[in-house]
């Protein structure tokens, strides 16, 4: 589905969307979010962040993921 903006589009990982798609337009910006402690932690990062699957925390709804490098894609 379109983004607030209405210029992109929001691919979460949970909901089947394959974010390497390559007819998915390349993101112009991603967002890596976390709670710790009760606190919401964005980061945000030009470009795409290339993420693998782990393991799972809490099957099937909390997965952990990794920071992949780009030529492992």
């Amino acid at each position: 589905e379109p983004t607030k903006d209405g210029i992109g589009r929001m691919v979460i990982l949970s909901h089947g969307i394959d974010p390497y798609d390559p007819n998915l337009p390349e993101p112009q910006k991603s967002t890596l979010r976390s709670v710790l402690d009760d606190h919401l932690i964005e980061i945000d990062f030009e470009g795409r962040i290339n993420l693998k699957f782990h393991s799972w925390w809490d099957k099937p709804y909390w997965k952990y993921w990794t920071i992949d490098k780009p030529e492992n894609i």
